[in-house]
């Protein structure tokens, strides 16, 4: 939960402020764009997952509502939800 969960919404809450400080970059406002990653075992989670789904089942729940909180400032943010990816947490 701490590296997964506490720790994408650290980094996420960092970068907003970080963008919000900037100018805009284009005609329509926009400052950037804060992308995360979820994992499909926030909707498909197999048996001895339960911690890893529930952070990024947290992960995937905070984007909408982060999105709609710093989209008046010009900071989209989106998640992506990818399969198995064998990195160093997954090995």
């Amino acid at each position: 939960m701490d590296i997964y969960l506490t720790g994408v919404f650290n980094v996420m809450r960092t970068a907003a402020a970080a963008l919000a400080r900037t100018a805009p970059h284009n005609e329509d406002g926009g400052r950037g764009v804060i992308v995360t990653t979820s994992s499909i075992a926030a909707y498909e989670g197999q048996v001895g997952q339960l911690p890893y789904a529930a952070a990024k089942g947290g992960v995937s729940a905070m984007t909408l509502v982060a999105a709609r909180e710093r989209s008046p400032l010009g900071i989209r943010v989106v998640s992506v939800a990818p399969g198995t990816i064998l990195t160093p947490a997954y090995g």
